[in-house]
């Protein structure tokens, strides 16, 4: 079994925890952290993600109402242009809940509490039974209705559906609810045939400026090829995202630095400013790490792959706040030290040290 602390790391709310051996303990000659060089227990661990968990379910009702009278509707038999998804995150079509969704099967698999996972079926069973009610809406009042679960299905962009996406192929890998089948292949046919991409096939974005490519979208699009690939057993869904990988590193991975630009854009060319923003990385890292976790060790690309991997964790540890923490800007000192880049830098860590893709260094 996969040890308790990727569990530790994948849900993103915990700060790196690293054991360090004292060679005096007199009174006097051990430093004081703000953040306490203290192992974690796996009890522990899993209160904090129970209480994390509790607070994510608490988020929404996970039912469908009426906006004008706050009522549910049950009866999805009869239209209704006032037909809304309750609030709240855990009831929200998002990256962001893809990537807790995500986070609720990895430590499904870790720690084998259904509880967690329920949540991804609770969800997406829910978004399938009712997306149909909204089209019906949709069709007969226009735009006077609520799209339901945002675009979906009309995906204008890798945030709609690429994270939520990876997630829901996740979740039919183990719950087998061949509902949702449909919707995955239609986000397939999206990324695949639909997203703008450059002549050479890199996905891309026509926004901030013309042309233009984002680390995020790395995120956006990788995890949701790898699984597919996994699904179908079609190797094109692992060549693209390599390729996806590899050619956008060509325009934003900076050798000399070991991170990547934050984003590039045609027009711009090779005068584009370069920032390296911490959750951009973030992103980056945790796509590499999904992709390498499937790939077979032989794949084309694979050892390209983990080299960029491999050399951003190397930077990074050059850059690593005291705290723990990563500034925003991650060469920038005087930005503000981030919670969610943090997060993500220590689950793209642990997952490397615990697959071997990596050793960890500690020195005494």
């Amino acid at each position: 079994m996969k040890t308790i602390n990727q569990c530790f790391a994948i849900l993103l709310f915990l700060a790196l925890n690293i054991t360090v051996t004292a060679q005096d303990d007199a009174p006097g000659r051990i430093p004081q952290y703000d953040v306490p060089y203290e192992y974690p227990t796996v009890n522990g661990i899993v209160d904090v993600l129970n209480n994390v968990r509790g607070y994510y379910e608490s988020t929404s009702l996970q039912i469908i109402i009426d906006a004008k009278t706050g009522d549910e509707i049950t009866d999805f038999s009869k239209v209704n242009k006032n037909a809304e998804v309750s609030g709240g995150f855990s009831n929200s079509w998002s990256y962001t809940h893809g990537v807790v969704l995500s986070a609720f099967d990895y430590i499904d698999d870790v720690i084998g509490d259904p509880a967690f996972f329920a949540n991804n079926t609770r969800f997406y069973d829910l978004v399938i039974e009712t997306l149909p009610y909204f089209q019906k809406n949709r069709e007969k009042f226009g735009d006077e209705a609520s799209n339901g679960w945002g675009r979906t299905p009309n995906f204008h962009a890798l945030d709609d559906c690429g994270s939520i996406g990876a997630a829901m192929i996740k979740t039919y890998l183990k719950d087998k609810n061949k509902n949702y089948l449909e919707l995955i292949n239609i986000t397939a046919d999206y990324i695949s045939n639909k997203q703008f991409r450059l002549e050479d096939g890199t996905l891309a974005r026509h926004r901030p400026q013309y042309q233009s490519i984002w680390s995020d979208d790395i995120y956006m699009s990788v995890p949701f090829l790898a699984n597919m690939g996994v699904l179908t057993g079609d190797n094109t869904y692992f060549d693209d995202a390599v390729k996806q990988i590899l050619q956008m590193a060509d325009r934003l991975y900076i050798p000399h630095i070991e991170l990547f630009d934050h984003g590039w854009s045609v027009p711009s060319g090779d005068y584009d400013p370069r920032f390296y923003w911490g959750r951009a990385n973030g992103w980056t890292l945790m796509a590499m790490a999904e992709l390498l976790s499937v790939l077979p060790e032989d794949y084309p690309g694979r050892d390209e792959v983990l080299h960029l991997y491999r050399s951003m964790i190397r930077s990074l540890a050059g850059l690593q706040d005291g705290s723990g923490f990563w500034h925003n800007m991650l060469d920038k000192t005087n930005t503000y030290l981030e919670t969610s880049c943090t997060a993500m830098f220590t689950f793209a860590v642990a997952k490397g040290i615990n697959e071997g893709w990596m050793k960890p260094m500690i020195r005494y």
